[in-house]
C-alpha cells in the first residue's frame, strides 16, 4: 500500500469532503425550512 492509500485508510469519515459538503447542505436546508409554516414542516426538520 502506498503512502496516499495508507493516509486515506486512516482518515475518519468527518475528514471526507463529501461529508463536509453534506453538512453544509443540511444546514442550508434547515435554514430554509425554518421559515416554512408549521403544517409544511412535517418530517423535514426533525
Amino acid at each position: 500500500m502506498d503512502r496516499m492509500s495508507e493516509q486515506l485508510a486512516h482518515q475518519g469519515f468527518t475528514e471526507l469532503e463529501v461529508w463536509k459538503q453534506a453538512r453544509i447542505f443540511k444546514n442550508e436546508i434547515w435554514r430554509l425550512t425554518r421559515s416554512f409554516p408549521a403544517e409544511e414542516k412535517f418530517r423535514l426538520v426533525d
